[in-house]
Formats: C-alpha cells, structure tokens, sequence
C-alpha cells in the first residue's frame, strides 16, 4: 500500500470486495466519499461509490450509515 490516500482506499476495497467483507466495504466506500468530496474530485466517482455504500448499508440492516449516506447525497444535492 501506498502514503496516497487514494491508493490505500483503492487497495482497501479491493481488499474488502474479495474477501466478502460488507461492513467495512460500505464504512470505507463512505470514507472514500468524503475524500473524494473534499478534493472536489470525480463526482461519478462519489456517486458509484455512495450508491455502493447505500445498497450495503441497506442489505446488512446498518441504519446509522444509511442515514449518514442519505444524508450526504442530499447535501451535494444542494
């Protein structure tokens, strides 16, 4: 993994897509979100990754990072 913060988010989901693991999948495609929002980069980006994060969260019943994503969304809306 690389000092880039975008290198390591793109490594932790890779990694986390190939091993299965949900829950820290859709917290890091969050995290990448706001990274992403905060350079003001790629906004096809953030939103793949926000509908990625929403569908997760919403499978696996996690209701705080559903409403913080929604949340989001509605904010870039704005």
């Amino acid at each position: 993994i690389g000092f880039g913060g975008q290198v390591n988010f793109e490594d932790a989901l890779t990694f986390c897509r190939d091993n299965g693991i949900k829950k820290v999948l859709a917290w890091a495609c969050s995290d990448y979100t706001e990274a992403l929002v905060d350079r003001d980069e790629d906004s096809d980006r953030v939103t793949r990754l926000q509908d990625e994060a929403i569908a997760l969260a919403t499978e696996l019943g996690m209701q705080p990072l559903l409403e913080r994503m929604l949340a989001k969304r509605e904010f870039l809306k704005a």
